[in-house]
């Protein structure tokens, strides 16, 4: 478990049958910190909210993207900050449970979708697969899903993740935030960020394993606040699932941030010595955070 809160992203994943969260039909109140979304979306209405517009980029390989084990220290075994409230968002369920397995069977993709700018990293990148997920959705038509192999080793962790220039945020506080829901995950999900400086060093990091989601949870709001130092030159974020079971995430959102509103990421001690080489600046805005961009898979 110290590997998987080191490594920047924690997850697991186990799936024994397509089993999805519990849906619910009573109507959608404004959560405060940690309260779960009281049902999970099978379809989109036209009171849906927009979904937030980021400019277009396009990811490159990120390699060397998880810390050393040496980084134990950087995620903390628990946080006595409370993230901010989450905002309000329209009802985008459908009403009824015959109304929501119709629109279920007319989003289904015909060929497997994966999301456009984001890729697979963790301990165990063969035992996790990412997709596009029509049915379980939050807001829009679309949402990610990682899930792990029956079979993968409950020691290792899976995430998704993108990169992006630190450009538009060195030297600011900046939030972090989206929803997740879990399925069959008894080892948690969560979301995560880290900033590196041009020699690779990490020099900001944070997982919200500690106030996470376990086991099967429908949509659950979850941020990080976080100073990003201004020799940045990248961040790498995205969502971890440890182990086994299944991960949903949707509306992830980047904003801008006052010192009014507290920090949930404690700062670290850089350690040039652990760097994974240098790291360019990607030159790309955060793209696709709402997950609505897909592309075909081909392998």
């Amino acid at each position: 478990m110290l590997v998987v809160l080191i490594a920047l992203v924690g997850i697991y994943a186990i799936v024994s049958k397509e089993e999805r969260p519990t849906l619910t039909a009573a109507a959608r109140d404004v959560p405060t910190v940690g309260d779960v979304r009281p049902a999970i979306s099978s379809a989109s209405t036209s009171n849906a909210p927009s979904k937030a517009q980021t400019t277009s980029a396009r990811l490159v390989d990120a390699d060397n993207v998880v810390p050393s084990e040496s980084y134990e220290g950087i995620v903390p075994v628990s946080t006595s900050i409370a993230p901010a409230a989450a905002p309000n968002r329209l009802d985008t369920r459908s009403p009824s449970s015959p109304q929501r397995a119709a629109a279920s069977a007319k989003t289904e993709p015909v060929a497997e979708e994966i999301p456009l700018d984001w890729m697979i990293t963790g301990s165990n990148i063969e035992g996790y697969k990412l997709r596009t997920e029509r049915v379980v959705v939050l807001s829009g038509s679309a949402s990610a899903v990682l899930e792990s192999d029956a079979d993968t080793d409950t020691s290792r962790f899976g995430a998704l993740m993108q990169m992006a220039s630190a450009k538009s945020f060195k030297g600011k506080r900046i939030e972090l935030s989206g929803y997740v829901a879990s399925v069959d995950a008894p080892a948690g999900v969560s979301i995560w960020l880290r900033a590196d400086d041009a020699s690779g060093t990490v020099v900001a990091f944070e997982n919200t394993l500690p106030r996470g989601l376990r086991g099967t949870q429908e949509w659950t709001y979850q941020n990080i606040v976080m100073d990003i130092p201004k020799e940045a030159v990248a961040l790498v974020y995205g969502a971890v699932l440890n182990a086994r079971g299944k991960l949903y995430v949707d509306d992830l959102q980047f904003r801008v941030v006052d010192t009014s509103v507290a920090p949930t990421a404690k700062p670290i001690t850089p350690a040039p010595h652990l760097a994974q080489g240098t790291r360019a600046d990607p030159g790309r805005e955060p793209r696709n955070l709402d997950f609505e961009e897909t592309r075909i898979k081909t392998e």
